[in-house]
Parts: structure tokens; sequence; C-alpha cells
């Protein structure tokens, strides 16, 4: 854990125990037999053979006899093995302790976090859910799904005006493209094992910048207006501040609960209020510095009783919360300022972020080929896929959201 700078996972921790023993193994099968090989060479040193004495010496002057040791035989060798073999059984049986107590201890973590999973779900009452989908059936909940959708569909436009129901649609689709691209990133990260969350930061930042280099360059769907000049150093500073929120924001999955990462998430308009008034983009009314403040005490009282509290996680989490609070101001500046389209400000910031990131996936590119973790990607090329997709999604959404609204709002 101290050499990757993570915790380990259950399988990584069986395989640093099983090579442990493996290498104590070794370690005192090579003693034996060093000592085996000694007591050997001993042997035929001693030997009568072995004594030769020039022709010309003078005769050996005589001495006291002294009582020689015995030569080595096979029991003491017996014995010398059998010494070594119950002190290896001993150090064997230590470790095969240590190793059931890891075990022991990880079970327990499993059934706390199965029962707190289904305490949860309990309260909120998913199996009834699940128990009338099975028990209608998945066609026909589809059907009643989609036939629910309409009605409310329905109702919003004979009683919303159209500029609500835009902003309506686009606050829907980050709410839901944000969470999927969540889960997609634990499942990859956690539960396949691909713990390089820069590169899955970058493949969601390169399909956003193929996807609006085809809008605006090759289909036209938006083209760019040569007559609004846009300032450099603040494409600079967005794709830089993007880049850092994107590669931080990954790190807490490695540490965190993802329920315990969204808790968190409520410090971000707190962070927002600070930087839009120090930037001098916005300044907050008093009712909005109040609600922030309320919102971010009760929400660091909500945590206090987290139980997989991992200071780590939590100092990536602040980072990438700040790094992305400024994001969002310079994104407003450059949007309603500027008066930048969403396609447009995609076009030109998503290269740059990719070039930002592109420094930090050479230190984990040497990495993914010595552990083979390309193969991940090519056994699930799907999931990759639609990770790119899904960040692609939340990139445009949010563009779309801080230009009809603010920043302030999106979070």
């Amino acid at each position: 854990s101290s050499c990757t700078g993570r915790p380990l996972q259950s399988t990584e921790m069986g395989r640093c125990s099983q090579l442990l023993l493996l290498s104590l193994f070794s370690e005192r099968l090579a003693l034996t037999e060093a000592s085996d090989n000694r007591l050997q060479l001993t042997a035929a040193s001693d030997s009568p053979s072995r004594r030769q004495r020039p022709a010309d010496a003078p005769p050996p002057k005589k001495q006291k006899r002294r009582k020689k040791k015995g030569k080595p035989t096979n029991v003491s060798l017996a014995v010398a093995a059998a010494t070594e073999f119950k002190q290896w059984n001993r150090e064997m049986q230590k470790y095969t302790k240590q190793m059931n107590d890891i075990e022991a201890y990880l079970a327990v973590k499993a059934k706390q976090k199965h029962v707190r999973e289904s305490a949860s779900a309990s309260k909120m009452r998913l199996h009834k859910y699940a128990d009338l989908v099975a028990k209608v059936g998945p066609i026909r909940s589809m059907l009643l799904a989609s036939l629910a959708v309409l009605a409310l569909c329905a109702c919003a436009l004979r009683f919303l005006s159209r500029s609500s129901l835009l902003t309506l649609f686009y606050t829907a689709l980050y709410l839901t493209a944000s969470p999927a691209a969540i889960l997609i990133n634990k499942v990859i990260m956690k539960d396949f094992g691909f713990h390089y969350p820069i590169i899955v930061s970058a493949l969601g930042m390169g399909t956003t910048s193929v996807a609006s280099f085809l809008c605006v360059r090759v289909f036209k769907t938006h083209p760019i207006d040569q007559s609004k000049p846009v300032p450099v150093s603040n494409l600079v500073v967005l794709g830089a501040t993007t880049a850092l929120a994107l590669c931080l924001g990954q790190y807490p999955y490695l540490y965190l609960t993802v329920a315990f990462i969204q808790m968190l998430k409520a410090f971000s308009p707190t962070y927002m209020v600070i930087f839009l008034a120090l930037l001098g983009v916005e300044q907050p009314s008093r009712r909005i510095v109040l609600i922030t403040v309320g919102l971010s005490a009760f929400t660091a009282l909500a945590s206090a009783g987290e139980v997989n509290f991992n200071l780590v996680g939590v100092s990536f989490m602040v980072a990438a919360s700040t790094a992305d609070a400024v994001r969002l101001v310079v994104a407003q500046k450059l949007l309603k300022n500027l008066k930048l389209a969403p396609m447009e400000a995609l076009y030109y910031t998503s290269p740059i972020t990719l070039g930002w990131m592109g420094l930090a996936v050479f230190t984990e590119l040497p990495d993914v080929w010595r552990t083979s973790a390309h193969a991940i990607v090519g056994s699930h090329p799907v999931l990759f896929c639609v990770a790119g997709l899904s960040g692609f999604v939340i990139n445009l959404s949010g563009f779309l959201l801080v230009k009809r609204t603010s920043g302030m709002t999106l979070k």
C-alpha cells in the first residue's frame, strides 16, 4: 500500500500474502541447502585423504592427542534439517494466522457494507419496486414508464413556457449524465481494476474534442463567428482548471464510497461563491451566502460519522472541487460575457484541456503496459466507449446549463 499510494484490494492482498509465504519458503530452503553444503565441505576437509605432506618436509612433532569431533553423520544432518523445518513451520503458521486475520477483517468489512446497503435499500423500499417490476413484467414496465414520461412532458408543454422547458431539459440531461458517468467510472476503476483515473478522464475529453470538431468543422452545425475575439489566456486557464478538476476528481473513487463523494460535493457552492466574488464575475447576494454556509455546515455535520473516512480521498476531493469551481467561473465568463456558444467553447477548450491532461497521461502509460492493464480495455470496449460518450454529454450539458443560467445554478 505504501508503494502504490492507495489501499490494496482484497485480491491484491491475497496475492501479496502468497508471494510473501513463497519468498519465506524459498529463503528457508536456501538456508537449509547452504547448511547441508557447509557440513559436507567440513566433513570432506577433515578426511585423511585430503591431508598431504610434502616429501622434503620434516617429520611432524609429536603433540598431545586431542579429542577430535566426530564426522557429521546422516543422523546429525537429519536433526539439523528437522530443526530448520520446525522453525520454518512455526513461521508459516504465524504468517498463515496473519492471512486469516486479514481475510476475517475483509469479510467483516464486506458484511458491514452489505448491511448498510441493505438498510438503505429497505428504508427507500427499493425491493417493492423490484417486486412490482417482476410481477408486471419488464416489457409492460418499460411501456408504463414511457407513458408516465410522456404524460409529464405533455403537462410541462401545457403549463410551462418554452424557455422554462429548455432549462428543465438541460438540467435533466446534466442530472442524468453525471450519475451515469460516476457509476461507469466506478465500475471501470474499482470493479474491473483499471486504476488509472487520468486515462479514464482523458477518454471523455478526447471524445469531446472529436465530437466538437465534427460538429464545427465537418457538419457545420455550429459555425464559428470570426468577428468575436477570444482571449487566449482565458482559454488556457479554463483548459488547465478543467484538466486539473477531471484528473483530481477521479482519485477519490479509489479511496471513498460513491455516496460519501456525493455528500462532499455539497461543499461545491461554497467554493463557487468565493471565486465568483474574488474574480469579479458575479457578486452573490446575502441570501445566497447564508444558504451556502448553512449547506456546508450541515454537510460537514452529516459527514462526521462516515465509516469509510479516508483523509487522502477527502484531500483529493477538496482539491478537485476547488479546481472545478474555478473552471465554472471562467466558463461563465467566456459563455455569458463573451457570448460564446457551448459547442464553440468546447471546440476551443477541449483540445487545450486534452493537451494539459496528456502531460499527466504519460506518467500512467508505462505502468499500464507493465501490468498489462490495456487488456481490460480490449475485453470491455463497449464500456470504455460509453464512458467517453458520457464525458462528452456531461461537458456539453454543463456548458449549456452554465450559459442558460449560471455556474452557481449548476452547483
